[in-house]
């Protein structure tokens, strides 16, 4: 379009306006893929607000889904880098009950206990959906990436799954 513009006779204002128009959707496109690569809320307010906002999100969207979230304030206290691990793997968690499970109430519990005198972060994510196999769920990427994420953190992941049952998702964090 800037090369046609160039060229005599054209149509400048018009060539420019539909660029303008050209670059303030895409300014628009790489500010939500920002947003979602890297919530602000989670630098501005913490990992508590950030999961409650994303609960709050898909809650707006998905009405015949009831999601809770219980988060302790201490998650705040997290190291950014374990921050934005910690609510990848919850975002995860709700888009694959979203996606899959036809669930109509889900939960997410993070908190921080203490145990044998070492800290650590507990992560429960379950759903009351169709359920499915372990190797079904094993078999997708999404779980892969969970399971990536939480072992690249130390920590250990439990998944338990029947169809009928919903999932069930424990994820356990050791604090340094």
């Amino acid at each position: 379009m800037a090369v046609a513009a160039k060229q005599q006779p054209s149509e400048v204002v018009a060539i420019a306006d539909t660029i303008v128009g050209i670059c303030d959707h895409l300014i628009t496109v790489v500010r939500s893929m920002m947003r979602n690569l890297h919530p602000l809320v989670l630098s501005e307010l913490g990992l508590k607000a950030t999961l409650e906002d994303l609960v709050n999100y898909w809650a707006a969207r998905q009405p015949k889904l009831s999601i809770t979230i219980r988060c302790s304030d201490a998650v705040d206290d997290l190291e950014p880098k374990l921050c934005i691990q910690i609510f990848r793997v919850v975002q995860e968690c709700i888009t694959n009950i979203i996606r899959h499970s036809e669930a109509t109430q889900a939960s997410v519990i993070l908190a921080i206990a203490q145990v044998k005198g070492r800290h650590i972060l507990t992560l429960h994510v379950l759903d009351n959906g169709q359920g499915c196999t372990e190797a079904k769920i094993k078999a997708g990427f999404g779980f892969l990436g969970v399971r990536e994420r939480v072992k690249s953190l130390g920590g250990q992941l439990e998944l338990n799954a029947e169809l009928g049952q919903g999932v069930n998702i424990r994820a356990s964090i050791p604090l340094s």
